[in-house]
């Protein structure tokens, strides 16, 4: 259903630009920072218009309504969301709908802001999802010019290194003596404190502290530019935190909610009903980012309207940069209080207009020992907006990286929510996440081993690979010593001697032609043995042998007993052979008792169970391609 008074309404709404801007901590009568993401804005350059409600900066050209400046907040990019947002906060409940013949005229600034090497982000078609540090620039009657503006440098690099996850700090990180959300324009005293610059009317150079800020007369905050104090408020808040079970219902710990002084607002006020020409309250979740500037969660999980920010909203817990080691950048407040709650080190963005903020606070501050994970939310916009950010970062000669742990869940707060354990176990697993690789299908380079029935055995026509016979010792030294009985190739018989003792006896029975005097050894001269090894790497054992040899045959066959071994020693074993055989495509039997089966059948081998008995012997398995392989040998009587 569309408005039929939208334009009305439109034009109602924009009136309430100085009260927003009042919200913000901004006095209109006089000249402010300018709210441009993208503009570095040293001296204040943006004044307000009344007569057009508007404010228009005359440092970057750039000039914003109530609802550009809404999308800035809130990372709305396109009108009808812009006015659905505004519409909530100053008239309560969701529009009706928006004419389709709504055009809302956007352009960008006539001329670039910045040099090619500052990190400022190029501009994107406005009809896409906002980003951080997207913004919207429209022109408007420039006006009077202040006299004077500052222009952004970039003059900082940065050092990538991984460190241990965090252990939490007990510090308190709000109400210090230090205003975090000023911290990026906030010089040294002589005493050597921080404090906030005063620069108007012929004042720079004094100082006041951050916590004193509060004390000052009305009159003299007005004509200063300083910021409005909600110190005690917050405190108040704080103090109520008990009251709501809002935050460990979003999983926080009781140490984050202390520390980061979250508290709770039985009746906040959101602005009147105009229907009803009352007073719209929530129960507020409160959560600062300074002295200075603090957001509001609606506590009631039914309503659409859930967000407001009062102040000059700033970056949450952005102080941590101070701290060397592994630090988590977020999109939203709740994703790095998740964090800390698992005790690793986090600071949320919070909106698409403290991207500068951000930045300048890097450039401003040493980054030596300091790693960034950009963690984004599981969805389209999310993944923009972090490339955005990457983008900004690098461009700053920055290391930085995207990591996306909260699959399937929107972000990491609902992931937390959810299965604590899951986000814990992926956080802790994160370099080894950032070192796996995939690969598509690809053949083979060597040739799948196969035997495809008792002849391929008996005379080992097969190709290289690792072969397992399996069953008791007795029958596993008869088919060995059939095989050699038959097979032309050289044979290396890697067991222990007594094996090998019962091994040759079956050979001796089976052999007619054997005359009087004659040695074993001269009979079957390719049929050779060594003890298997003991404690060494049987690969690197197999592969000196099969050098010792050097009889001209290239690839002899080794059989290898792994009767005698057991547990760790049997896992090492089984290792190094699959390497070795895929390695130096040499050829392996393996000799196993039906209890060693499991560890050698899942490893891809030709694997057959030898059963039977008296001559006949059945052999009946997989290959490693999962074909079946039934066949049956009939020797002699040993």
């Amino acid at each position: 259903m569309q408005d039929p008074d939208f334009e009305r309404t439109r034009k109602f709404l924009k009136t309430k630009l100085a009260e927003y801007l009042k919200s913000r901590g901004i006095d209109t009568t006089r000249p402010f920072r300018c709210l441009n993401p993208q503009h570095r804005d040293e001296h204040p350059s943006m004044s307000f218009n009344a007569r057009t409600n508007n404010v228009h900066c005359f440092g970057c050209d750039a000039s914003y309504d109530i609802f550009d400046l809404v999308g800035l907040e809130y990372g709305l990019s396109s009108f009808s969301d812009q006015y659905a947002k505004v519409h909530e906060m100053y008239l309560g409940g969701q529009p009706t709908g928006l004419p389709p013949s709504t055009v809302i005229t956007r352009a960008t600034a006539p001329r670039p802001l910045y040099k090619d090497q500052d990190y400022a982000p190029t501009s994107r078609p406005l009809t896409t999802p906002a980003t951080f540090g997207q913004t919207r620039i429209i022109r408007s009657d420039p006006g009077e010019r202040p006299a004077h503006f500052a222009q952004s440098t970039v003059r900082s690099q940065a050092v990538f290194t991984v460190e241990a996850p965090y252990s939490p700090r007990k510090a308190d990180t709000f109400f210090s003596d230090n205003a975090h959300a000023l911290t990026a324009y906030a010089p040294i005293n002589d005493e050597g404190e921080k404090g906030v610059e005063l620069p108007s009317r012929g004042r720079e150079g004094s100082y006041v502290k951050p916590h004193a800020l509060s004390s000052l007369p009305e009159e003299i905050r007005a004509r200063d530019n300083v910021p409005r104090s909600y110190r005690d408020y917050l405190r108040q808040c704080a103090r109520n935190a008990g009251n709501t079970t809002y935050f460990k219902d979003r999983g926080l710990s009781d140490e984050v909610i202390a520390r980061f002084h979250l508290g709770f607002d039985p009746a906040f006020s959101v602005g009147g009903d105009p229907q009803s020409n009352t007073v719209l309250t929530w129960q507020g979740a409160i959560i600062p980012y300074s002295d200075y500037a603090y957001m509001v969660r609606n506590t009631d999980t039914t309503s659409t309207d859930r967000v407001r920010k009062r102040g000059q909203a700033g970056i949450l817990n952005l102080d941590t940069v101070n701290q060397p080691g592994l630090i988590f950048i977020t999109e939203g407040e709740f994703d790095a209080l998740s964090l800390e709650t698992l005790g690793y080190r986090a600071l949320s963005l919070g909106g698409a207009a403290n991207l500068r903020k951000l930045t300048d606070y890097l450039r401003d501050h040493p980054l030596v020992g300091r790693s960034f994970c950009i963690l984004p939310d599981n969805d389209e916009t999310g993944r923009n907006s972090a490339e955005k950010l990457l983008e900004a970062l690098h461009a700053l000669h920055i290391e930085a990286r995207i990591v996306s742990l909260t699959a399937p869940y929107k972000d990491a707060n609902a992931l937390l929510c959810a299965s604590p354990d899951t986000l814990a176990f992926r956080l802790k697993n994160l370099e080894r996440l950032n070192t796996l690789t995939f690969g598509g299908p690809r053949l083979p380079q060597k040739s799948v081993g196969d035997l495809p029935d008792a002849t391929a055995l008996l005379t080992l026509s097969c190709a290289p690979g690792l072969y397992t016979l399996s069953g008791r010792k007795s029958l596993l030294r008869r088919t060995i010593a059939h095989i050699l009985d038959t097979t032309s190739r050289t044979t290396l018989s890697v067991m222990s001697a007594r094996d090998w003792e019962l091994t040759s006896l079956c050979l001796n029975r089976a052999s007619q032609s054997l005359n009087e005097g004659q040695e074993l050894r001269e009979l079957y001269p390719k049929a050779l043995h060594v003890p298997i090894p003991g404690g060494e790497d049987l690969a690197s054992a197999l592969d000196l042998m099969s050098l010792k040899l050097n009889n001209g045959d290239a690839s002899p066959v080794f059989v290898v007993s792994l009767c005698d071994l057991d547990g760790e020693t049997l896992s090492a074993a089984i290792s190094s052979l699959i390497r070795y055989t895929e390695e130096l495509a040499q050829t392996v039997i393996v000799l196993a008792l039906p209890e060693q089966s499991a560890p050698l059948e899942d490893a891809g081998t030709v694997f057959l169970k030898v059963t039977g008995e008296s001559g006949d012997l059945s052999f009946e398995g997989l290959t490693a391609l999962g074909e079946s392989r039934h066949f049956r040998l009939s020797i002699r009587e040993f």
